[in-house]
């Protein structure tokens, strides 16, 4: 098992354990984007996700809030 797979198994037991709410995702088309959300996120409570394409460039942000 990759690490991006366990990453995953793990986020989505999460998720079904109600123990992590998705609260909105984003999809970024540029860097400016991707640094604007992030720049947000970072002021903000929320655990940013990153989606990566299979080049591992960075295609999107899933923020998360950790209940535990």
């Amino acid at each position: 098992m990759s690490k991006t797979d366990k990453y995953s198994k793990k986020l989505s037991d999460l998720i079904k354990a109600d123990q992590l709410k998705l609260l909105q995702a984003e999809f970024v088309n540029t860097k400016d984007d991707l640094k604007k959300v992030i720049e947000k996120m970072e002021k903000s409570q929320f655990i940013p996700i990153l989606v990566k394409d299979k080049d591992g460039d960075v295609v999107g942000i899933i923020t998360a809030f950790d209940l535990l």
